[in-house]
């Protein structure tokens, strides 16, 4: 069963606890999903972030 659902980074959409076990980061539709399971009900899921640059930095020149 996949769901969408809309809620807030680091709580858990099913039952609102804070307590989410994050596991793997994987590439996913030009950003980024951290795998998570809430330790208080058992469900799992991704949390999907996007990925946007800002700028660049140079640390060496040749």
């Amino acid at each position: 069963m996949n769901e969408y659902i809309d809620g807030f980074a680091g709580e858990c959409p099913v039952c609102h606890s804070n307590s989410l076990d994050y596991g793997h980061v994987k590439d996913c539709d030009g950003g980024v999903c951290y795998a998570w399971r809430c330790e208080d009900c058992g469900s799992t899921g991704e949390e999907v972030y996007e990925i946007n640059f800002i700028h660049q930095t140079v640390l060496t020149r040749w």
